[in-house]
């Protein structure tokens, strides 16, 4: 359970990065996106390579693993934000970021106070900590009316 949350981090970078990299190709560094990519994968071998064989087998080895492929993954985006914001000029507004950090930080708390013992408990409250996530949103002001028309538009196609 440990491993979990440092996982779930480097997965949101992963998303993120992938999306930097489809901008970066759209605007036609294909290399550029690769790169990125590569040192990605690299980065979470190399860890592993260093973190994993010292780690005792269960629990221990698990974090080591999550902590390895996450360390990648969060490089990456890191390197692909830098490279997006100096090479194209773009990058992602602070008081978005920070909005979206505190949004994550509720939401995390609210998860990690409730007791979550069972399958359907547990499932519960992922689905009550996905509503307190987007709720915090709505509340920090970053998913404002236009982004819930776009959304319920996006919506009504499916």
């Amino acid at each position: 359970a440990r491993a979990l949350p440092i996982l779930v981090v480097g997965e949101c970078c992963l998303a993120l990065l992938a999306v930097t990299c489809a901008i970066l190709n759209a605007s036609g560094r294909p290399i550029a996106a690769l790169s990125l990519m590569a040192t990605t994968v690299l980065t979470g071998i190399g860890t592993a390579y260093v973190l994993v064989p010292g780690a005792p087998l269960g629990p221990d080895m698990l974090v080591a693993m999550a902590t390895s492929a996450a360390s990648g993954m969060v490089l990456g985006f890191v390197l692909a934000t830098t490279y997006v914001r100096v090479r194209l000029g773009g990058s992602v507004p602070l008081r978005t970021v920070a909005r979206v950090l505190l949004a994550g930080a509720v939401a995390v708390t609210v998860g990690r106070v409730l007791p979550g013992h069972g399958r359907m408990v547990g499932l519960a409250i992922t689905i009550l900590v996905v509503v307190v996530y987007f709720a915090a949103l709505v509340f920090l002001r970053e998913f404002g009316p236009t982004d819930r028309a776009k959304f319920r538009k996006i919506l009504r196609r499916r």
